[in-house]
């Protein structure tokens, strides 16, 4: 799977429904990118229930929210580490 557009700089890019590991937050803002649900790997339940995770757990901020595609920013407490 690759990354196109403005996010294929990005220093570090990882799948969002890789499962249930946590990734080490490197950065002091997280950018979440949820396609369209669309394809086997990003089934319609899965894409709604990491997006409601996000927003509502994570409490990040919407930045897009257009034709199928959320683009979440947030901003983890100081300290976190996952």
């Amino acid at each position: 799977m690759g990354s196109h557009g403005r996010f294929s700089n990005r220093q570090w890019i990882y799948p969002l429904y890789v499962g249930v590991e946590a990734e080490a937050v490197r950065t002091p803002t997280v950018v979440f990118v949820s396609p369209p649900p669309a394809t086997k790997h990003d089934p319609p339940p899965t894409v709604a229930a990491t997006s409601t995770t996000v927003q509502n757990t994570l409490k990040a901020r919407v930045v897009v929210d257009s034709d199928g595609i959320h683009v979440f920013e947030w901003l983890p407490p100081r300290r976190t580490t996952r």
